[in-house]
């Protein structure tokens, strides 16, 4: 056996230890597992719906309710009826699991078999990538809504348009992630099989969970229409174009004016994609779905775990190219930047305040400069995270119009 057939598995098994041990260390801290979001929302609302009650009949101690459609409530109730503690712990367990399962699922999409290895890998640096990291620590659902999308392109791949049509109910607990996805299975399942089933599908099922809620109680329909406002500062915390607008012109009408134009044309031109485009879903997909991040109206900086599926693709196809050209390496370099720059943004602000780097700043740049500097990162770090969804869609766009033939593919 020569060297260079046991070095890498040598060096991946290594590296999945180093990463394993950096996991392990982050999850000793208490405050990264306490997940508000699932504690404070999630499982209060689950549990009241399956005791009968409204799963919007409970305030939290900010003032608001759940923010989510009331099926979330029914997913969710099962795991509601263990007391909260151990349910806040079996739901990260299920995070972890989920991104096992878009690692796979979307590997599948691309054709490629990366092994139980380079899978455990993926999972690992994704679950220490900064939105990743982000939405573990709230405890939030994008993962749930990342799995079920990705399930949804595979169930159309291999022509189960109804199964794809009932994940998408479960995607749609974040509507603002997925509008653009839905609408483009529903698309390309009209276009090749002159089918309506993803629609059928995601009506029968939407109607089902519906009725099971109603079952369950009635109340929530009032308690919905009158629910309290969200404590959340739009302008301040969510992350997409409008937002960026917001900030670098202030927020003017026509400035909104401009980012709605934005999103009318931006939606109109990926629809035609897929009307129109002979490209394969996962392709369609990962560009759907970065370029959702962009355009919806809604994202924080933990909703860019729905970019997995594109960097699982952006690796497949790289590894399948034996001499990749220079604009490609360039845009590759740049993707990867922008991602390390993204998982840095809060290590960022925290290495900027510390004891050991302000003062030698200061006395370095001055008191007011530093004061400038500080305002900037602590609010507005947010945006760089916007360099990875618009770096996936430049190189799915203009640098991979090139179809790698599934041989190749199988062997990445």
């Amino acid at each position: 056996m020569s060297a260079r057939t046991w070095l890498l598995p040598a060096g991946e098994w290594l590296l999945v230890a180093v990463l394993g041990a950096l996991l392990a260390l982050w999850f000793s801290q208490p405050e990264n597992v306490a997940q508000p979001d699932y504690a404070h929302y999630y499982h209060p609302s689950g549990a009241l719906l399956m005791h009968g009650q409204s799963p919007y009949g409970f305030i939290t101690k900010w003032g608001d309710t759940s923010p989510m459609p009331p099926w979330f409530a029914l997913l969710v109730g099962p795991l509601s009826l263990l007391p909260r503690k151990p349910a806040t712990w079996c739901w990260l367990v299920l995070n972890l699991g989920m991104i096992v399962a878009i690692v796979l699922l979307s590997a599948r999409l691309c054709g490629v078999q990366p092994g139980a290895r380079r899978t455990l890998l993926a999972a690992l640096a994704l679950a220490l990538w900064g939105p990743g990291s982000t939405h573990l620590l709230l405890g939030q659902s994008t993962l749930l809504v990342t799995t079920a999308a990705v399930g949804a392109l595979v169930a159309v791949e291999h022509g189960r348009l109804w199964l794809a049509g009932l994940l998408m109910v479960v995607a749609a607990s974040k509507p603002h992630l997925v509008f653009l996805l839905g609408l483009g299975l529903t698309i390309h399942g009209w276009r090749t099989r002159r089918s309506l089933a993803v629609p059928g599908g995601f009506v029968l099922g939407l109607g089902a969970a519906l009725l099971a809620c109603l079952a369950l109680n009635t109340d929530w329909v009032g308690d919905l229409r009158n629910k309290p406002p969200g404590v959340y500062d739009y302008w301040g915390i969510t992350v997409n174009l409008r937002t960026l607008l917001g900030f670098t012109f202030g927020h003017e009408a026509v400035v909104d004016a401009c980012f709605w134009a934005v999103f009318a044309v931006g939606s109109g031109l990926l629809l035609r994609l897929w009307a129109r485009s002979e490209r394969p879903l996962a392709e369609l997909g990962a560009l759907t779905l970065a370029a959702t991040l962009l355009l919806t109206p809604y994202a924080q900086p933990h909703d860019h775990v729905l970019l997995i599926p594109a960097l699982i693709l952006l690796a497949a196809r790289a590894c399948a190219q034996s001499q990749p050209g220079r604009r490609v390496r360039l845009l590759t370099a740049l993707v990867l930047t922008a991602w390390a720059t993204g998982s840095l943004d809060h290590g960022l602000v925290e290495l900027l305040e510390s004891s050991f780097v302000w003062p030698r700043l200061e006395a370095l740049l001055g008191e007011r400069k530093m004061d400038t500097i500080w305002h900037f990162m602590r609010d507005d770090t947010r945006f760089i995270c916007m360099l990875l969804p618009a770096g996936v869609v430049l190189v799915l766009v203009r640098f991979w119009k090139a179809h790698v033939s599934p041989a190749a593919l199988a062997t990445a």
